[in-house]
């Protein structure tokens, strides 16, 4: 059954979670025009890569987003959103920290485009201590979007190698499906090895609500060590601060801080996806969720 958007709510994002019509806000901005940084190279699904050109680098990715399987349709992950591009920026502003520690990180939602976990690759690379194995890996649960997921890692790894800090950088881009409603069990490579966790816009649903709660909850108390987690969000769609933020506070010596998303930061976010419909800056907001000591209890 299709859920109504909220009466009055012009989102694009609810337009295209709620199958109101195919296109994004990135579509509808332009992005797609000819005056686009493509290659010109079509896939077999007829779309094309676009250049995104990583702000405070020299690197440029040639994404492709996952056109309808219909002819009418996408997959919500199908493209990249604005909150994508603002986590990327924070990324690679250092807003959010690659730390000397940070071995592996773990990508919540990365879609077909990967724009934000391929730009937190980049950012990994440029690390100085780049001799040690490090690992991102990027995650989502739909088949087709994993699919092109892949192929945009692939062809975008020469592009970021070329901005490690050492010729011998070692450094791992996985793609992965993760289930949020699975249990992370022994075996899981989600457990005990993750030391940062980033996502964008994770949260719609009272079921993604669900879901997301209960595998952040998971990675809080299945790592080890501390493990930083980093979400931003449309703080006004249902789910987010109504579900997820009061379950995460709830939690002995787990701690959630909102964290104001700069100007500066939008400015970088918009030269790569300008933002559309009617949300405005405010909308947006940053979340930094930590396990602050060894012991944790629900």
């Amino acid at each position: 059954m299709t859920l109504p958007a909220p009466e009055g709510d012009d989102d694009d994002f609810w337009k295209i979670a709620l199958e109101e019509e195919p296109t994004s806000n990135r579509e509808k901005n332009g992005a797609w025009g000819d005056d686009d940084d493509s290659n010109g190279d079509d896939t077999i699904d007829g779309s094309k890569p676009v250049a995104y050109r990583l702000p405070t680098t020299q690197v440029t990715l040639h994404l492709e987003s996952l056109a309808a399987s219909n002819g009418i349709w996408s997959p919500l992950g199908a493209d990249a959103w604005y909150a994508s591009a603002l986590l990327a920026s924070m990324v690679l502003t250092n807003k959010i920290p690659m730390l000397p520690s940070t071995k592996t990180v773990l990508e919540l939602g990365s879609g077909a485009v990967g724009l934000s976990g391929l730009a937190c690759a980049v950012a990994m690379a440029r690390k100085e201590n780049m001799d040690d194995h490090h690992r991102i890996i990027l995650s989502d649960n739909d088949p087709p979007v994993l699919e092109r997921l892949k192929l945009n890692a692939e062809r975008n790894l020469d592009a970021i190698l070329s901005s490690a800090s050492t010729p011998d950088a070692l450094l791992d881009i996985q793609v992965q499906h993760l289930d949020w409603n699975e249990e992370c069990d022994e075996s899981s490579p989600f457990r005990n090895s993750i030391d940062l966790v980033i996502g964008s816009e994770l949260v719609y649903t009272q079921e993604t609500a669900e879901a997301c709660s209960k595998l952040l909850k998971q990675l809080l108390l299945n790592n080890n060590q501390r493990v930083d987690i980093w979400v931003v969000q449309v703080t006004d769609r249902y789910g987010w601060l109504d579900v997820v933020v009061p379950r995460l506070k709830s939690l002995q010596h787990v701690s959630v801080v909102s964290v104001p998303i700069s100007s500066d930061t939008h400015e970088l976010a918009a030269s790569m996806i300008p933002t559309g419909g009617i949300l405005d800056r405010y909308a947006y907001g940053a979340f930094h969720i930590q396990r602050q000591t060894s012991g944790l209890d629900s």
